[in-house]
């Protein structure tokens, strides 16, 4: 049944729903099983629920990226598109459904070929049911009229923030269907997001070996009297060079007193001898992520004073990774290991955050920190200690796999002894 005049796509996108899409819409290696089954895993959970998940929009300018969780069900970076799942449908036809964009000949002059509603997108994907998103509105309407409770997507926002357009979808099926419940889709998708596996495992060791080999040739060639940002461009040349889609976040470069800030992204500072140099970064492929820091001499040779400070933190996380290990959680466990040792050492005050996030398709990615651990989630260990009356600052951080009788360091190609750095830094470029 029709929500009014104007389409709720309409109304959810803007006027640019039909405009074009991108060249390079699906991966080289698509492998739609992959897509398969986590569709049937969320089914599983859904229950008799319809699932609504709804891809980016397409920006008039910026480069495309798709909404993590619909690319997480498809595998499709077309924008302007739509899934529906309702595993409890009373039609076969009902139960996956996928909304793409319509055919425009046009636009394709000036965007190239993009993935149509027909025939060779549900062969593709392996959803029987593919419409134009001409056809949501209707769709939508004659799914909702059979009652069934409504799973969406929750999107945090501010008081003052523009609704999003999973609000506006909320709002608009309740002023046709008041009766209807609408549960919290996040929930079930989170915790599937948060155990990976082993094909987003590889994706995310492409990302952190991309990045290691990046903070390598950095250390390689950091020296005193360089900008941070030469070495933001370097690191950031070796990301695109190595097939890297995205930054990770905007990558933080610091020297000396920068060393001290904790999400310091200016990079505009000079290295002066003597420095510390802190470089946190981290390359994003295929939509996954890394994170990894590495801090390090700037003349090639750590002094006393900054090897003990370099060495607490070391063994802080040497203490943190020894305890991750299935059944553990991360906030009771494993930042304790860490966060204890450094107040031991009398550097309590100046550890201000935590030990670890999960890491994933978002740099900080979804999941409950109250549940335990379990093998196949990752999450990064990272303490640091930072003195700003001494313009000394120091992080290690990696990215850390969880398995079944421990974990896996991830991205131990990149050196974290500190004599190991200094080798490393001895071999300029």
């Amino acid at each position: 049944m029709p929500f009014g005049r104007r389409s709720v796509l309409m109304t959810l996108f803007g006027t640019t729903l039909f405009t074009g899409a991108l060249l390079s819409q699906v991966p080289t290696e698509y492998r739609k099983e992959i897509y398969q089954q986590r569709r049937a895993k969320l089914a599983q959970l859904l229950g008799d629920a319809l699932a609504i998940v709804l891809a980016n929009p397409e920006p008039d300018i910026d480069e495309f990226v798709q909404n993590n969780y619909f690319y997480y069900l498809t595998g499709l970076e077309v924008p302007n598109a739509a899934l529906v799942l309702w595993p409890g449908a009373p039609r076969e036809t009902w139960k996956e459904i996928l909304f793409l964009p319509p055919k425009d000949p046009q636009q394709e002059v000036w965007t190239g070929p993009k993935l149509a509603p027909d025939k060779e997108a549900a062969e593709l994907t392996g959803i029987a049911t593919v419409l134009p998103t001409t056809q949501f509105e209707t769709m939508l309407g004659r799914l909702l009229s059979q009652h069934p409770t409504v799973a969406i997507l929750n999107e945090p926002i501010g008081l003052n923030d523009p609704p999003t357009r999973y609000l506006q979808l909320v709002q608009k099926i309740r002023e046709r269907y008041p009766a209807l419940p609408v549960i919290n889709l996040s929930v079930h998708l989170d915790d599937m997001r948060r155990v990976k596996d082993d094909y987003e495992l590889g994706l995310l060791q492409k990302a952190i070996d991309i990045t290691g080999e990046a903070l390598l040739a950095a250390m390689r060639a950091v020296r005193p009297g360089m900008y941070e940002y030469e070495l933001e461009a370097l690191i950031e040349y070796e990301f695109k060079r190595r097939g890297a889609m995205q930054l990770a976040f905007p990558s933080i470069i610091g020297a000396g007193l920068h060393t001290t800030i904790l999400h310091y992204n200016q990079n505009r500072g000079r290295v002066e001898d003597g420095d510390l140099v802190l470089m946190d970064v981290g390359a994003r492929y295929a939509y996954y992520c890394a994170d990894v820091t590495r801090t390090v001499p700037a003349n090639g040779r750590f002094t006393k004073e900054q090897r003990a400070i370099y060495e607490i933190v070391l063994e802080a996380q040497n203490r943190a990774l020894a305890a991750i290990r299935p059944g553990v959680k991360i906030r009771d466990v494993v930042h304790r290991a860490a966060a204890e040792f450094i107040r031991e050492k009398g550097y309590g005050d100046y550890f201000p955050h935590s030990t670890s996030h999960y890491l994933g398709m978002d740099v900080h990615d979804v999941g409950d920190y109250n549940k335990p651990l379990e093998p196949g989630v990752v999450i990064t260990v990272e303490p640091g200690i930072y003195i700003p009356e001494k313009k000394l600052g120091v992080r290690i951080e990696d990215d850390v796999l969880v398995t079944a009788d421990g974990y896996r360091l991830l991205s131990g190609k990149v050196p974290r002894d500190p004599d190991e750095i200094e080798r490393v830094m001895g071999k300029k470029q």
